[in-house]
């Protein structure tokens, strides 16, 4: 039922989308599926919002995050930036992945990793970090 909704709503082409835990009950196919698919709408012009507790999805998918505490702002800024701040996510109860805190550690100097995958990139090719935040 849940994807059959998802797929509704997408279907009437809108240019904001807003979803609410839309992972919720999906298997990580669906998951991969769902997100790919808005990361293409928003390719092609459409404000893709979404509301979730799963930061692993968060840390892959979203070019920005917004961490919320107490009903208000406590972190707004690029995923990689929010990522990079641990210890405020912790504020919010948001643990930042272990690929995110292994990354902090071994290049603290710079933006983490995100994913497992973009981690085994870095390992195999420890010159080409990303720029040093500012």
């Amino acid at each position: 039922a849940r994807k059959v909704s998802i797929a509704a709503n997408l279907a009437m082409q809108p240019r904001v989308i807003i979803l609410d835990e839309p992972t919720n009950n999906l298997d990580a196919g669906d998951v991969d599926q769902l997100m790919v698919h808005l990361k293409d709408l928003q390719r092609e012009g459409t404000a893709v919002v979404l509301i979730t507790h799963d930061i692993e999805v968060a840390l892959q998918y979203a070019d920005r995050l917004i961490i919320l505490r107490d009903g208000g702002i406590l972190i707004d800024g690029p995923t990689r930036q929010v990522a990079a701040q641990p210890g405020l996510l912790a504020q919010s109860d948001v643990l930042v992945s272990p690929v995110v805190r292994a990354s902090l550690a071994l290049w603290p100097d710079h933006p983490p990793a995100l994913t497992v995958e973009e981690m085994a990139a870095w390992l195999g090719e420890p010159v080409r970090l990303h720029e040093p935040f500012e």
